[in-house]
């Protein structure tokens, strides 16, 4: 990972130094916030807060980190905004979900006419693109009723699995701890250290599959009510989908039905949408996400919030 100089205030994305996660913030919190942040990179979601606590450690400053919300609750992002932790959480499912907006997909394709209106032999193809932001919002719904089973399935296992109880469910592999004894080199020692793991496991292991939690009919209950909740006429007419859906899925499904056999939508196109559409309206995505991570890190140092629009 190459550090950028040490800024006051630094914040950790996941994926890598030029996904889009860490484009769009640095296009939004330098060119439109003027925030005062710098961006780091961390990699997966496992990686952002050690990343972020070894930065703190080396460069001093103020240290926060973002994660995608993934398929959490929604009320753990607001949790996370409110916390006064230096970990924080999109309000949608990730960023890519950011560059799903009707507004942001018609920027988009408008940039990638531009690109092409110099040429005398345009191809055939440019015409048929939407540029109707009705068009491309009915074309996100049909994405988003071909995508509900599967996101369905996605939601309802999370929901599953945050019913466990906390005592189960916890199998891992690991090597067999010791405790501290005098005589660490005694074979009978590291043996019985070895079958009290493999009880573990096996105690572990069995008393998750007795749970009803991981019955059928509980696994069935959830996907239905999943299903029926991300189905329901004013989800998708209100493009709820659009906050909770996985959002990389949902952007791939789009471009198959924007243009199929070619990326009618780039992700340099979509990052520049998404910044100049933001930058017009901050309640672009009805709360202002982006202001609020701010100011949220800013807050951490003891600063005063960016300007609100």
């Amino acid at each position: 990972m190459g550090l950028s100089p040490m800024a006051e205030l630094c914040l950790v994305c996941e994926g890598e130094p030029n996904s889009i996660d860490a484009t769009i913030l640095k296009q939004v919190f330098v060119s439109v916030l003027g925030a005062g942040i710098s961006i780091e990179s961390g990699g997966g979601i496992k990686g952002t807060g050690p990343i972020a606590a070894f930065l703190r450690r080396q460069r001093g400053g103020t240290v926060a980190y973002v994660n995608d919300r993934d398929y959490r609750p929604r009320d753990d992002a607001e949790r996370a905004f409110a916390d006064g932790q230096n970990g924080f959480l999109w309000r949608r499912h990730s960023i890519e979900n950011y560059l799903l907006h009707p507004l942001v997909i018609r920027s988009a394709l408008s940039r990638v006419k531009e690109r092409f209106k110099p040429r005398a032999n345009a191809p055939g193809w440019l015409a048929a693109l939407p540029d109707d932001t009705d068009e491309i919002s009915d074309m996100l719904r049909a994405c988003a009723q071909s995508r509900a089973p599967e996101e369905a399935c996605r939601m309802a296992n999370h929901r599953l699995w945050k019913e466990l109880p906390k005592s189960l469910g916890r199998i891992q592999k690991r090597n067999p701890p010791l405790d501290a004894v005098d005589d660490r080199i005694a074979p009978i020692l590291w043996r019985e250290a070895l079958c009290q793991e493999v009880k573990r496991v096996s105690n572990s292991a069995a008393a998750t599959a007795s749970c009803m939690v991981f019955s059928r009919q509980n696994a069935i209950r959830h996907f239905d009510a999943s299903f029926d909740e991300i189905t329901a006429e004013s989800y998708i007419g209100e493009m709820e989908f659009l906050i909770d859906f996985h959002g990389l899925d949902l952007l791939g499904e789009l471009r198959l039905r924007v243009s199929p056999g070619r990326n009618a939508l780039p992700d340099d196109r979509l990052v520049l949408g998404a910044a100049a559409e933001y930058e017009a309206n901050p309640l672009l995505y009805g709360k202002d996400d982006f202001r609020d991570l701010a100011n949220g890190v800013r807050a951490l140092a003891g600063l005063g919030p960016v300007g609100g629009p």
